[in-house]
């Protein structure tokens, strides 16, 4: 396999590929670095660029030049790609080596080496120099950010030929930054002059140039509608343009997707470790937004990198991904139209990729094309759906398969690149390698919706269907931001046969309308899409298998129809989920509300929870007597009914108790907030910190293990893996990520300022000081960007309780209670608790303070201890039945907890009590009066593995389950 032209040795290769001449100078020059013949001459691979005298630097230009005028009259095609990428190597070398070569002059004597003074080392810079690939621009970043892959290039480089040079002093400017971006400027005005010739390089240059952008856009427009004069991609276009024209949904009267196509926004990046693709919050943050998507997909599919890598191309259910594909396969942006365009629903997932285009070509040509039919030309493969691939087997090394399948092509001399389609929930299904670029739609904004809107009344202007308003659309802005659900909305208000809409038409009554429209459509009743929508959310996945379908359909007593491939289309799905468990909520079958309820909590998705919420308001308005069914629903089911019912409805492993009874708390809040905003003239609440939750949750896919809220209730943190994140909840109710530490353990927050104290995990230079178990350290943050301040060390498993007054903290550890001066660090006293210490790594609750101060009431082992602040004396010490999981002491005359037995917890307000029978529940809470032995009791009960938050402000507890995404 020749080496590619994207490194130095395969772009000198490539421009004196038919000019044996040029190429045996250009090699002399360079010691014969191109044939690899003789070692002891490699010091002239780089001393041939930059010796008096030397004619490379001049050869290559006017090769350089020579190439781009034969490109002038070069179709598409394997041979275009590989000169187009040898010219921009050579562009990056020249402008490296004349900034080499001016430095050099200005240095007496430079001579090569002899073959004794060139080390190993020295050849070994020369190899990689040569066989390495060059800064290539990407469609994944910026050209900005390009330049400065140039520029860091340069400066490596030149750190190295410096040190060739062995001339001291003058070489040393080859260590300046004033060097790489000399070489940087230089190269980006090449660029620009490359590009007034070759169109891929105007391409590539993103928008840093108006006249090269315009450039690029009227080479697009010149290309778009280009038809191949051969007949193999000529009848696989044919083909592609047939399936874009038929008419959607397959109903007379209805525009095909050309008709109304408009290219949607969307984000680039580069998939790595520090990139967050689930999570909306990071997108937003991190990566612009940009409207240039046809410029984009040129760029990406016109580079080398292309044909190394493929492209992800990500977004939620409808919003067009499957549209962009098919626009893409009838109308390439750029080069010949040889686009493969595979649904990988439809494919067979045990066969090998290349099988699998294949078996698409077949279908899509009637047998008249196969993928080795398509050797001599650039072709394009898009995977359109691996979500749904996934849901048929599971393949979580897919991508790297695509990799290898690239990489094999491009050894056999046929180049392919390849645009990789997946709904983004489906992510964490599948390996996704460094480096490749990802894209995310995203949802139509005002000016799209009405551009759409736009061309859907101009395709239907001469169709019995009714005229589309586009301020309709506009108020129902959940439907209109997502094109399939702006397609379904289009195609209910404009069928003749509906009646006009009122003008206080709510979203949720049309969603209601669409819902049906939607049953009719796939021949289902209405509440069997409301099954397959519920059993994804259940399985956190997109989509149901045949088999799942069914099997869920029978378990819950619906007939099983014909099968249909169901969906998940975002706020539709919601709706379906939300009206079905309210349905169930107003009935008397508490066994099918338990089979439901016990698999996965609703905040798990705060779109459907957010659903819920609007729901039951609109149905509580048209209903009033509805929240009196809901509430008795609710209160028959205080104690979980029996599991007997619906054992065959198995969406997960297992029912869980503790999650039904957790969506049944949530459901009472439902309850509690419609009561409240159907109230005449009453403002909206702002958002509750559940949601803030749930976002946080977005971040990664651990477990949250600990939430806190600062003093004025205006910061918020989140501990998921060991990574705590910091929150300002905003004025407009949205959370933003102000701060996050790694090795975070605990967190407390100063009872009146905005300042936090944090456990973590000490660097591995400060473990190896000091005792073994002082791996911890205690960090004071002020969330203002400076660095935290180091208070002292900490052993492991400590947890942290700020002081009332905040002048001190409270540090509890498996072997002792100590406090803690906030300002020294220095210990002011300490309790060493007696006998063996505490299990290490096992849940500790928090140390708490009386609200005076004086007192501080700790849990060492599976006892709860209360102490005198002052001297840290022991009052008194009592053992709950399972052990304490969150001990709170209001005052100086009760402490309430939360305990745990036989696998269950509960939680309690603080009701002062000095005596009480104890109960033979599995779960337990209890009050004490100070200074004398406390007996528990039941009040509450919540999940096992729930964290206890307590309120300084009331004598409340709010627990968190640890939810996953």
């Amino acid at each position: 396999m020749p080496p590619a032209a994207t490194t130095l040795h395969g772009a000198l290769l490539t421009l004196g590929r038919n000019d044996v001449l040029w190429k045996r100078k250009v090699d002399g020059w360079l010691g014969n670095v191109l044939t690899g013949t003789d070692q002891r001459k490699s010091m002239h691979a780089v001393f041939g660029w930059i010796a008096p005298g030397t004619e490379v630097p001049k050869l290559v230009r006017e090769a350089r030049q020579s190439t781009v005028q034969d490109l002038s009259s070069l179709g598409p095609g394997p041979a275009r790609l590989e000169l187009v990428a040898a010219v921009h190597t050579i562009t990056v070398a020249l402008s490296f080596f004349e900034h080499v070569r001016e430095i050099a002059a200005s240095m007496p004597g430079l001579a090569a080496p002899s073959a004794h003074d060139w080390h190993e080392e020295d050849r070994s810079f020369v190899s990689y120099l040569y066989s390495d690939d060059l800064p290539v621009p990407s469609a994944a970043q910026s050209f900005e950010a390009h330049l400065r892959d140039v520029t860091k290039w340069a400066a490596h480089r030149g750190e190295r030929i410096q040190r060739i040079l062995r001339l001291g002093r003058p070489a040393n400017a080859l260590l300046t930054n004033s060097f790489a971006e000399a070489v940087t400027a230089s190269y980006a005005d090449d660029f620009s002059a490359v590009a007034a010739s070759v169109p891929e390089f105007a391409v590539w240059a993103d928008v840093t140039d108006a006249d090269i952008t315009t450039r690029a856009r009227r080479w697009l427009s010149s290309n778009r509608h280009e038809s191949s004069t051969d007949y193999l991609p000529g009848t696989l276009r044919s083909a592609n343009l047939a399936a874009l024209e038929q008419p959607l949904a397959g109903e007379p009267h209805l525009p095909t997707i050309h008709d109304i196509y408009v290219n949607p926004h969307f984000r680039v990046t580069e998939a790595g470790p520090s990139a967050r693709l689930t999570s909306d919050d990071w997108w937003s943050s991190e990566v612009p937004r940009r409207q240039d998507l046809e410029l984009m997909l040129a760029g990406h599919l016109t580079s080398p990198r292309a044909t190394g890598a493929p492209m992800l191309m990500i977004g939620e259910a409808g919003c067009g991904k499957s549209a962009v594909t098919r626009m893409l396969a009838a109308f390439p942006p750029a080069g010949e139209p040889t686009v493969v365009r595979v649904p990988l629903g439809q494919a067979d997932p045990d066969l090998p990729v290349a099988d699998q285009i294949g078996q698409a070509l077949r279908y899509l040509t009637g047998d008249r094309v196969t993928w080795e039919d398509l050797s001599d030309h650039v072709s394009v493969v898009v995977l359109d759906g691996l979500d749904k691939l996934l849901s048929l087997r599971p393949n979580s090394n897919y991508l790297l398969e695509v990799v290898r399948f690239q990489l094999k092509e491009a050894s056999r001399n046929r180049p392919v690149s390849v645009v990789i389609t997946s709904r983004t929930s489906s992510l964490d299904q599948v390996l996704i390698p460094d480096g490749l670029p990802v894209v995310r739609l995203e949802p139509f904004d005002e000016s799209q919706t009405r551009d759409w809107v736009a061309h859907w009344n101009r395709a239907t202007a001469t169709t019995p269907r009714k005229r589309l308003p586009v301020e309709t659309v506009l108020a129902h802005g959940l439907l209109a931001s997502q094109p399939l659900l702006l397609f379904m909305l289009a195609t209910y208000l404009t069928d003749p046969l509906t009646p006009e809409p009122s003008a206080d038409l709510s979203t949720t009554a049309l969603l209601e309308r669409l819902n049906d429209l939607c049953a009719r459509r796939v021949g289902m009743e209405p509440q069997a899409l409301s099954v397959a929508a519920l059993g994804m959310f259940v399985r956190g996945r997109e989509s149901l298998s045949e088999t799942e379908f069914q099997a869920d359909l029978a378990a819950l007593g619906f007939q099983v129809p014909a099968w249909q491939y169901p969906q998940r289309w975002g706020p539709l799905a919601d709706y379906q989920i939300a009206s079905y468990l309210l349905d169930v909520l107003t009935g008397t079958d508490d066994e099918l509300l338990f089979a439901l309820l016990s698999h996965r909590l609703l905040t798990d998705r705060w779109p459907l929870w957010s659903m819920v919420f609007r729901l039951a308001r609109s149905t509580v308005e048209l209903r009033p007597l509805w929240r009196m069914l809901f509430l008795a629903t609710l209160n028959r089911n205080d104690q979980p009914p029996r599991m007997d019912g619906y054992r065959g409805y198995q969406p997960t492993a297992g029912r869980s108790r503790s999650t039904f009874s957790t969506n049944l708390t949530l459901l009472r809040l439902v309850a509690k907030e419609v009561e409240r905003t159907t109230k005449a003239d009453e403002p909206e609440s702002p958002r509750s910190a559940v949601e803030f939750v749930h976002r946080a949750l977005k971040l990664g896919t651990k477990p949250i293990g600990q939430v806190t809220w600062s003093a004025n209730g205006q910061l918020l943190t989140t501990n998921s893996g060991r990574e705590i994140t910091f929150w300002k909840i905003t004025e407009d109710g949205q959370p933003r990520a102000i701060e996050s530490h790694r090795g975070v353990s605990d967190v407390d927050w100063h009872p009146a300022r905005s300042i936090a104290a944090i456990v973590q995990r000490s660097p591995a230079s400060e473990e190896k000081t000091g005792s073994p178990i002082d791996t911890r350290r205690i960090l004071v943050t002020a969330l203002d960007g400076a660095e935290p301040r180091l208070l002292c060390a900490a052993r492991s498993g400590t947890r942290i309780s700020w002081s009332p007054n905040g002048s001190a903290v409270a540090l509890l550890d498996p072997y002792s209670l100590r406090i803690v001066d906030v300002v020294s660090g220095a210990t002011l006293v300490e309790h060493v608790f007696r006998g063996a210490p505490g299990q290490m790594g096992a849940y500790v609750p928090k140390p708490h303070w009386t609200r005076d101060g004086l007192h501080i009431v700790a849990t060492h082992r599976t006892a709860a201890h209360l102490f005198l602040a002052r001297g840290l004396r022991l009052v008194w010490k009592g053992r709950p039945g399972g052990g304490a999981l969150a001990i709170l002491a209001p005052d100086a005359s009760s402490v309430i907890g939360a305990c745990g037995s036989s696998g269950s917890t509960t939680t309690s307000r603080p009701v002062p009590r000095r005596a009480g029978a104890s109960t033979t529940s599995s779960a337990r809470s209890a009050t004490a009066s100070t200074g004398t032995r406390c007996r528990w009791s039941v009040r509450t009960r919540c999940s096992r593995r729930s964290r206890t938050s307590w309120s300084r402000r009331s004598s409340r507890a709010a627990f968190c389950p640890l939810w996953t995404t």
